[in-house]
């Protein structure tokens, strides 16, 4: 019994990462660029600063939880918006990695982000 129990705590723990290994990633921010990795370390996206950067703001809102500020940067201009002109609700789990990266925005990242230099991808034009 004690094994069993063992074994369903490991496969809830687990089941998270399972279900969304795919959409993870970590993010590197420095002055000159913003790097997007896959959580095997495989390079996704690098945002080169010296070049145009477009960006969006958009919130997202996990179960039981207030909504969280996202931001989404690329070289290249994106759209966050259906063909009807509505706000994807979906883009946080729909956007391209390999253009686009999109990361939690606080205080903390607000430092290292230039945004008054920046393009706003305007999600409601």
């Amino acid at each position: 019994m004690l094994m069993l129990s063992i074994s369903m705590g490991i496969a809830l723990i687990c089941f998270p990462f399972l279900l969304f290994w795919k959409n993870m990633s970590s993010v590197t921010l420095s002055y000159e660029n913003c790097v997007s990795c896959s959580v095997l370390g495989k390079l996704l996206c690098t945002v080169d600063y010296s070049r145009p950067v477009f960006y969006s703001f958009f919130d997202v809102r996990f179960t039981y939880s207030a909504p969280m500020k996202f931001v989404a940067l690329s070289n290249e201009p994106f759209s966050c918006v259906s063909r009807n002109g509505v706000f994807k609700a979906g883009f946080y789990g729909a956007y391209d990695p390999a253009k686009i990266i999109v990361f939690p925005y606080d205080n903390k990242t607000a430092s290292w982000l230039a945004v008054d230099c920046w393009q706003l991808n305007d999600p409601y034009r």
